[in-house]
């Protein structure tokens, strides 16, 4: 009977314990990734376009960079937004 209430004990804490993490991990990671910063070939990498594309891109104000240096990055959450303003729903594109 008290093993079984050690054990029952310890159980809970544990389970705790992993409550806390997974907020903490979720709530933090969430937060860190749409500020993470991405190189320029990151970026292309992503969104699958070529150097003269991103480059026409920033011109024309569709994507946001920072110049740190010689060096040219991108929020993460700027490239999502990217993404999701240009997302094609397939429901609304006609049947040819």
């Amino acid at each position: 009977m008290i093993l079984n209430e050690v054990e029952t004990s310890r159980l809970q804490k544990i389970e705790a314990s992993l409550a806390e993490l997974k907020d903490l991990l979720t709530g933090r990671n969430a937060a860190e990734m749409a500020r993470e910063k991405l190189t320029k070939a990151q970026v292309l990498k992503m969104l699958g376009i070529c150097s003269k594309t991103f480059h026409n891109y920033h011109k024309q104000g569709i994507l946001p960079i920072i110049h740190i240096g010689r060096k040219i990055y991108c929020e993460r959450s700027d490239i999502e937004n990217l993404m999701r303003r240009n997302r094609i729903n397939p429901l609304l594109i006609s049947k040819r």
